[in-house]
């Protein structure tokens, strides 16, 4: 089908659409994405249209006999309540005053009972749409790797977590980092993906990218693998009522300083970035202390130093998928260190 000629309606009412809007799978999310893009004029008519089939899906078969009955029942009780503060006047003098007051009341019954009805409405529409959330999270020495509600995959790296809501909402895709992770978004060019970590924000459509935002790190990094990202530092730009935004493309970092609040555009080498989701550890002029964090984060230990070691010294390396007793092995040599290794505690001597 090729919904030319659709309107808000008209789409509300296909069954397609309905699917892909309340239970999106790759399948529908390939196919809307093409469409849209040949129909790009359409864009704000799809968007109404997602809105109706959301409000739709939560009242369908909402007057069943139970709410009737309900509703009946409140504006008996309305009815009941303000009869009671009716004096009935004597026989044989009711006049037109009268009849005008009775209209009055009745009409103030209805109102009443229709408050109480919008009430119940108000109620269970808050009950229905309630956001709830879903989290992620790994300690040190554990990945996980799984999907969003929309398909996209996530990689979440070592003590990182992840915080996104059960269904994302019909304007955009929200979800919330601290750690790393790397992300493969699904297109959709009607909700963008957002993702909070600490103080930026960075926007996307669909791309693969990496985000690195350690709490304790004074750096956080995004790298573009393929696509186009954009990321917002967390200062407010007073003159243009915007934040400050950089725009990165594949091979492009943005590196934000937490001290500063500035965003450098970079380039980077992928296997420094990505490399840690392929069983890669990277080492590029690191110092003691860079590489000892590193280490507890990848294999879920603890470093006791108990004698000074060299700070002035740095190191350059690559491991792949090699133990902690290996990589300790090599380290050992160049920082002039003996070792021990009990459970989830290393001893540098």
């Amino acid at each position: 089908m090729n919904y030319q000629g659709y309107k808000e309606e008209d789409f509300a009412q296909d069954s397609f659409f309905c699917h892909w809007v309340r239970h999106p799978d790759e399948e529908t999310n390939l196919f809307w994405q093409h469409w849209l893009e040949e129909n790009p004029s359409q864009k704000p008519v799809v968007r109404k249209a997602r809105g109706m089939v959301l409000a739709l899906n939560i009242r369908e078969n909402e007057l069943d006999a139970r709410k009737i009955q309900r509703i009946w029942h409140g504006v008996e009780r309305n009815m009941d309540d303000h009869s009671k503060a009716i004096r009935l006047p004597e026989r044989g003098t009711i006049t037109a005053r009268w009849m005008k007051i009775a209209a009055v009341l009745i009409g103030f019954v209805i109102i009443a009972g229709l408050a109480y009805v919008l009430n119940i409405d108000r109620q269970e529409d808050t009950e229905i749409i309630a956001i709830r959330y879903i989290e992620k999270s790994t300690s040190k020495g554990q990945k996980s790797s799984f999907k969003l509600p929309d398909g996209s995959k996530v990689k979440l790296n070592a003590n990182s977590k992840l915080r996104f809501p059960e269904v994302f909402s019909e304007n955009e895709r929200r979800i919330n980092l601290i750690g790393e992770a790397f992300f493969e978004v699904t297109k959709d060019s009607l909700r963008p993906f957002v993702i909070t970590s600490g103080d930026i924000r960075t926007t996307v459509l669909g791309t693969s990218f990496n985000v690195r935002a350690y709490p304790k790190e004074e750096k956080i990094k995004v790298a573009v693998e393929s696509g186009k990202v954009a990321v917002e530092d967390g200062k407010l730009d007073v003159v243009k009522a915007s934040r400050n935004t950089t725009v990165l493309l594949p091979k492009e970092m943005a590196v934000y300083s937490k001290g500063q609040g500035t965003i450098k555009k970079k380039n980077f080498l992928e296997m420094a970035q990505f490399g840690w989701k392929n069983g890669i550890i990277y080492f590029k002029n690191a110092d003691i202390h860079e590489i000892l964090e590193i280490l507890e984060n990848w294999y879920g230990v603890s470093f006791v130093v108990e004698e000074r070691l060299n700070e002035a010294k740095d190191y350059t390396a690559i491991y792949h998928n090699k133990s902690l007793e290996t990589v300790l092995y090599g380290l050992s040599f160049v920082f002039d260190f003996e070792y021990t290794i009990d459970n989830k505690v290393v001893t540098l001597k």
